[in-house]
């Protein structure tokens, strides 16, 4: 075999043992920005008080972009239950299949606060919590 053939082959064996190692040895957790981002997004549209937020109004229909963005966390978390990502308190972490139930409950409470829902959240609230 040729030098040069040779002195490749073990580089990218070197490499691949460093990369193992490192990849093994990291404490730190992967980072799912994907995930992360859809579980902002339905912070932000459907219980913007479970990040410390005001309730949102349900006292008028529920915007379609809210259903959309719940129907996007309920995909995200069936695909990915066990993907951890951060709490929507902002404290710590939760698994991704956690999420949808824990909005839920932050939407029962604001719906229970405002006084009569309008058209569509109290559907909302039973499709978070049937995961």
């Amino acid at each position: 075999m040729k030098p040069h053939l040779v002195a490749a082959v073990a580089a990218v064996a070197a490499l691949a043992a460093t990369w193992g190692l490192s990849t093994a040895i990291s404490d730190k957790r992967p980072v799912y920005s994907g995930q992360a981002k859809v579980v902002g997004d339905a912070i932000a549209a459907i219980a913007p008080s479970a990040a410390g937020g005001e309730c949102q109004d349900t006292s008028s229909m529920m915007p379609i972009n809210t259903v959309r963005i719940a129907d996007q966390l309920m995909r995200t978390a069936r695909r990915s239950p066990n993907v951890v990502v951060p709490a929507p308190s902002g404290q710590g972490e939760m698994r991704l299949a956690d999420i949808p139930g824990t909005l839920a409950e932050e939407l029962s409470r604001c719906i229970a606060t405002k006084g009569a829902p309008g058209p569509g959240w109290e559907r909302m609230v039973a499709r978070l919590k049937t995961r």
